[in-house]
């Protein structure tokens, strides 16, 4: 759409808040943006002075859509959910970026202690922790000396927990628990690195255990007590005030922005972030997508500390629009230890720019040499949403489809898909035509982007039976198809494309087979998934007195099925079951 005509429609728009969308000549979603004022907001493309990206952007701009809100934050709300259902090309995807455990006091009427990666505005958090292994060991300790619910409010007699004195549900609890309140707040005091209470009562253990000469349970509590030491003297105490905070600063540099965060909880810095990516629009943008899915992953702090007047700019916008109910304070110190703190964290911005910055680039010009090879291939200007499907089944059964997402070279696990196929189902073909037909009506009825590229797993009989799926949804013109053929060893030979096989070459090679190697282990994990439920509910074990669910699991885990289990020797058994058990499987016809 010419400029002047752009222009033109925009005087139409509502100057009210809500969420835009530019749209390409096949009226794909490429930019979703919030505003306070569309009108106002969308005109800026067309006035100011934009980079080589956003101009190229522009370029491509054919259309645009836009949805009122009541709200700016109903705005905030609506793009971030818009953007992970559309992916568009131009907004930065943080999919790839950790996601670091919290730990988590529920505020329900009876609270539970939990492990999440996920926040909300509702519940007490506590975190973010670098450690995930350290931090379950933690709460596993805290839940044996100062428990809170960890079974069901449905229960109606008490749960395996409360004979271990781990559980005050209200059909759990013992005489001599502590109530709710008690043991909330002791567990609030150990986090805030007064370890004293807990590590006291582990060492009367410790010192019950030596005096009856039990040297391996007291050296089991000795452990405890130095990962407590460990996990509360990770790191000194900067602010005494102890209040959590973030630091924030940036270094951009040819249109590559590098953003570190140090995360300071209870005085000491917890973790140190950084996020580097190329800028696809304006630098401003870049930092308020960041900014928006930077604190819907993380807690928002008492502070945010920063040393650039956009952050403020930025940060404030988020906080006016988002449903935080804390009172967030933004400080641009000038001098002191908040000064300093934001000197080092500047420098820690620089010297990763500095250290990282070719890997990137090069990492950036290999995936522009990957897209280019990609679009002469399929004969389209541009690929960047692509899924990937690939079947499995086990011995005949318990056939499984999977679908993997993959989208401007980011593995997306929460679009990973798989499909039970009934057993009827025997060849490749069938599968295929099965899998993709339920992943395009899923999409299409759930309103959900559709892929740029779809490519299968198999020969040319798999790739016309895709096609014709394809076709079938009159989608032939909107996605791409491209099958992977492989060679006598299982790895990736050549690619079949407008039905003719042709060979790949590098980079383009390294990346389908990163792509066919993933898809692979993401299918042949959901089959052994599958069959492990299978056995372990129709299993002979079942007849067997004495093997459990869990027994079952590890017999199975172990020797895979049931006739190398019958095949196994008894000191083989022995090892995974007692040995009366052992000589139980022996003795029956399994």
């Amino acid at each position: 759409m010419a400029i002047f005509e752009l222009a033109n429609r925009l005087k139409e728009v509502s100057d009210k808040a809500g969420v835009y969308c530019w749209l390409d000549k096949h009226k794909k979603i490429i930019y979703i943006g919030k505003a306070n004022n569309l009108k106002k907001r969308m005109n800026q493309y067309l006035v100011k002075t934009h980079n080589y990206k956003m101009t190229k952007m522009l370029l491509e701009i054919e259309d645009f859509n836009y949805i009122i809100t009541k709200t700016s934050a109903d705005a905030l709300l609506l793009e971030q959910s818009m953007i992970k259902k559309e992916m568009p090309y131009y907004n930065i995807l943080f999919k790839d970026n950790k996601r670091y455990p919290y730990v988590v006091i529920t505020k329900e009427e009876l609270p539970r202690l939990l492990i999440t990666r996920n926040i909300n505005n509702k519940d007490y958090f506590i975190g973010p922790f670098p450690d995930g292994s350290g931090i379950r060991k933690i709460v596993s300790l805290i839940q044996r000396f100062f428990p809170l619910r960890r079974c069901s409010t449905k229960q109606n007699k008490a749960c395996f927990y409360s004979h271990l004195h781990q559980c005050i549900n209200l059909v759990c609890r013992h005489e001599s628990d502590n109530d709710f309140a008690t043991n909330i707040k002791k567990i609030k005091a150990f986090f805030n690195s007064n370890s004293r209470e807990i590590v006291k009562l582990i060492k009367a253990l410790m010192d019950q255990a030596s005096a009856i000469y039990d040297y391996e349970s007291a050296n089991e509590y000795k452990s405890l007590i130095n990962l407590i030491n460990d996990f509360i003297n990770n790191s000194e105490v900067i602010f005494n005030d102890l209040i959590n905070r973030d630091v924030i600063s940036f270094y951009v540099e040819d249109n590559v922005l590098n953003i570190t965060v140090f995360q300071y909880k209870v005085g000491k810095l917890q973790l140190s972030r950084n996020f580097m990516f190329q800028i696809k629009t304006s630098l401003i943008d870049v930092l308020e997508q960041f900014i928006n899915y930077f604190y819907e992953n993380n807690l928002v702090p008492k502070e945010i500390i920063i040393d650039q007047d956009m952050l403020n700019d930025v940060i404030k916008t988020f906080l006016d629009n988002s449903q935080t109910t804390k009172k967030v304070t933004i400080t641009k110190s000038k001098q002191g230890l908040k000064k300093k703190i934001l000197n080092l964290v500047a420098e820690n911005s620089l010297n990763y720019f500095q250290n990282h910055i070719k890997d990137f680039l090069h990492d950036e010009k290999e995936k522009a040499q990957i897209k280019f090879q990609l679009s002469e291939l399929l004969k389209v200007e541009r690929i960047s949403n692509i899924a990937v499907f690939d079947n499995s089944h086990f011995q005949g059964i318990h056939n499984i489809g999977a679908v993997i997402i993959n989208n401007d070279f980011q593995f997306i696990k929460n679009e990973y898909r798989y499909y039970k196929i009934g057993d009827s189902f025997g060849d490749d073909c069938k599968t295929f035509k099965e899998v993709v037909y339920r992943f395009l009506h899923s999409r299409l009825i759930n309103k959900i982007a559709l892929p740029d590229l779809i490519i299968i797993d198999g020969a040319l009989a798999q790739y016309q039976v895709a096609q014709k799926t394809i076709a079938a949804f009159n989608l032939t013109d909107k996605i791409s198809l491209m099958s992977l053929v492989k060679d006598n060893k299982h790895t990736t030979k050549s690619a079949i494309v407008n039905n003719e096989e042709t060979i790949i070459k590098k980079p383009l090679f390294y990346f389908m087979a990163k792509l066919q190697t993933e898809v692979d282990r993401f299918a042949k994990a959901k089959m052994h998934e599958q069959h492990l439920k299978y056995t372990t509910t129709n299993s002979p074990l079942n007849n067997i007195k004495g093997i459990g669910k869990q027994r079952k699991e590890k017999l199975l885990a172990e020797f895979k099925t049931v006739y190398n289990i019958k095949k196994a020797s008894l000191e083989e058994l022995a090892k995974i079951v007692p040995w009366n058990i052992a000589l139980k499987i022996k003795s029956e016809s399994l």
